[in-house]
């Protein structure tokens, strides 16, 4: 498991300069979790001990390491179990005088990344799962990470994204890359938590393999369905948000059949997920259909459809998308019949910094003044 730890594990706020500046000076006990997330990984953990499986834990922070203390300590409180924690030298970038650094997380994530992968060893049967948010744009650094590794996008493609991204080191982050590539993609799946609330059309353009949640009780589902937790897991998560968050049973089941309205699970396995949710305090699972059960439609019709505008939107957007690409030069590969997964995957990334380049990111080209 790789987390991020602002926006994804703790509810760090920095919107405001007020709310920055406090963050030096918050304690462990003043450091609050994202609802679910403490639960959902402490769930995961518990039962890879009781299934013998091994399972690794780390994180990585755009937090600079002055604040260590109060971090672990509040991982340790949450009884959370790590193998190592990357903190970002925010010092030494302003030392340097590379203040960019303080505001594009890509070329670092992508390298703590890397470098996190050098310490677990060259290990093909190992996979990970990547939990991160759409404020410091995880899903660009954690989709580039998972295509490197797994051989699908070539260095060419790869240092015209870090170009757009503004990395300033990328030889040695490709290199690094090729030489950790092993044979099968290791990225299982790629999971953003929505704490800034984007679009969810947006990440259309990063494939199936990264999912944007809601909350982390879409999350467990998500994993329920990778095969990485269990069913019980799932209530573990959703009892958190009921007695701690006081989330009532309406808004537990309406995030799970989200999951079935937007495809990410089959209708069916969201509508049995959701009526196993337990309502009570004390029973957390509902018992299982019996195999005589069948869902019926009147069950299937109460998960809604995205409406005929909402493609017809998302359509435009794609189309848009595609222009402005040919127009900044970007020619998408061209691909055959039946396109392998590495052509997918290339054709996707001139659509990827398009986007990046309309939401205003660090790639947005200044603007001439008129004299």
């Amino acid at each position: 498991l790789r987390w991020d730890l602002d926006k994804t594990y703790l509810a760090t706020e920095f919107e405001s300069l007020r709310s920055l500046m406090k963050i030096p000076f918050e304690t462990a006990a003043e450091k609050r979790s994202v609802p679910g997330a403490r639960a959902l990984i402490r769930a995961i953990q518990r039962e890879a001990r009781e299934e013998g499986r091994a399972l690794q834990t780390f994180f990585i922070t755009a937090s600079p390491p002055q604040l260590r203390g109060p971090i672990e300590e509040k991982l340790s409180d949450d009884g959370i179990e790590w193998h190592g924690i990357v903190y970002k030298d925010q010092v030494r970038d302003l030392l340097r005088g590379r203040f960019r650094e303080l505001r594009h997380h890509v070329g670092y994530k992508l390298g703590a990344l890397l470098e996190q992968r050098r310490g677990m060893g060259n290990d093909e049967g190992a996979r990970e799962w990547l939990f991160g948010d759409d404020w410091e744009q995880d899903p660009l650094a954690y989709s580039l990470y998972a295509d490197l590794m797994a051989g699908f996008i070539s260095e060419e493609v790869a240092r015209a994204v870090l170009r757009v991204a503004r990395v300033e080191a990328a030889a040695p982050l490709l290199k690094r890359a090729a030489e950790l590539r092993v044979g099968s993609p290791p990225v299982r799946r790629i999971l953003i938590h929505r704490a800034r609330g984007v679009p969810l059309a947006r990440f259309r353009a990063f494939g199936p393999r990264l999912v944007a949640t809601d909350s982390y009780l879409q999350t467990a589902a998500v994993l329920h369905g990778d095969g990485l937790l269990s069913e019980d897991g799932v209530a573990t998560v959703a009892e958190n948000l009921k007695v701690d968050f006081g989330w009532s049973d309406d808004r537990l089941r309406a995030e799970v059949l989200d999951l079935g309205r937007r495809g990410i699970t089959s209708e069916i396995e969201a509508l049995r997920l959701a009526d196993r949710i337990g309502p009570g305090q004390n029973q957390r699972l509902l018992p299982a259909p019996s195999a005589d059960d069948t869902e019926s439609d009147t069950n299937l019709a109460k998960i809604p459809r995205m409406g005929v505008l909402k493609r017809w939107w998302a359509r435009k957007l794609d189309e848009f998308a595609l222009r402005r690409a040919r127009q900044l030069g970007w020619t998408p590969p061209a691909a055959p019949k039946v396109p392998s997964a590495p052509d997918r995957v290339a054709a996707r990334y001139p659509t990827i910094l398009v986007r990046m380049l309309a939401e205003g990111g660090p790639s947005r080209p200044r603007r001439r003044r008129r004299r």
